[in-house]
């Protein structure tokens, strides 16, 4: 039996935060999808938790990536300048700078699965996004707070592989899910 339920549904089931391990667990079967996608040289570019559906019987979880409208996305993104709940919980919150200035590249898509493993983890965005404001100027403008700020006992061999997908340096970010997928599959060992 398939609960078919999206990380967004069960993130706010549990209280918006999931164990280390199990949200690990899922974003190493998400970049094993986006690894898939990039060997071909595709890009997802809407990584968040509510194109991640989990799968399964109970006892295992299968993430599979959903597909939605980049090109939708892309078109409108100027025209929709402040929060609401979908921005919040869709791709474009959780993207990387070079989504809004044209330049999205495989390493994108970790950004914005770095991005949704710390939300899953921490129940907070990468960044400090004020209700109401201007989205697109606070993407551009406010720093990535470190993990550890957030959660000071996490393992600073995950809190490594979190700081290098979030990087807003796209030449020292992971540049595929691969890299990702083992960095973080080698911190939780």
């Amino acid at each position: 039996k398939s609960s078919g339920k999206s990380l967004d549904q069960i993130l706010k089931e549990r209280g918006g935060v999931l164990p280390v391990y199990e949200a690990c667990n899922i974003m190493l079967g998400v970049l094993d999808g986006l690894a898939y996608l990039h060997e071909k040289g595709i890009a997802h570019l809407e990584i968040g938790p509510i194109w991640i559906s989990l799968r399964g019987d109970g006892q295992t979880c299968r993430p599979m990536i959903m597909v939605g409208s980049v090109a939708i996305w892309i078109k409108d993104i100027y025209r929709l300048r402040t929060f609401d709940d979908d921005l919040l919980q869709g791709g474009s919150i959780f993207s990387p700078r070079e989504w809004l200035t044209g330049s999205p590249s495989l390493s994108s898509d970790v950004f914005s699965a770095g991005a949704t493993l710390y939300y899953g983890l921490t129940g907070k965005h990468h960044r400090d996004f004020s209700r109401n404001a201007d989205w697109v100027s606070e993407l551009l403008k406010k720093p990535v707070i470190r993990i550890q700020a957030r959660m000071p006992d996490i393992s600073s061999a995950i809190a490594d592989v979190l700081d290098r997908a979030l990087t807003d340096d796209v030449g020292q970010r992971y540049q595929n899910a691969r890299e990702m997928r083992d960095a973080l599959q080698r911190a939780l060992q």
